[in-house]
């Protein structure tokens, strides 16, 4: 008489067949995320060169060096200014205001 062999057991006490390896969710988590990463960094970079090329074209167009320096100093000045008003509305929510309403969403969702 024959006997059936037992299936041979995996690392994790399930059999061979079914037992599917440690690697494969981050494998299959980084085969789904990379053709999203590859189109949303294409729409990125898109975007921007379409925004400084306007930029360029509306923004002192007869004179490139004082654009240049007058955007950068822009770019200075309203990353320092949003700098500054979410240092505020942090030390204001530390001390228990509420920051909730509509104006501070939308700050935030424009900052972003």
């Amino acid at each position: 008489a024959t006997c059936a062999a037992a299936p041979s057991q995996g690392r994790h006490g399930g059999s061979r067949e079914t037992a599917m390896p440690q690697h494969a969710p981050r494998l299959a988590h980084g085969i789904l995320t990379l053709p999203l990463n590859l189109l949303i960094s294409t729409l990125v970079v898109a975007y921007w060169r379409g925004f400084w090329y306007i930029l360029d074209e509306k923004f002192y167009p007869e004179d490139t060096a004082l654009s240049a320096w007058m955007s950068l100093v822009l770019g200075f000045v309203g990353s320092a200014a949003c700098f500054a008003f979410f240092q505020y509305k942090h030390a204001v929510r530390q001390r228990g205001s509420a920051l909730d309403s509509l104006p501070w969403r939308v700050a935030e969702v424009l900052y972003v």
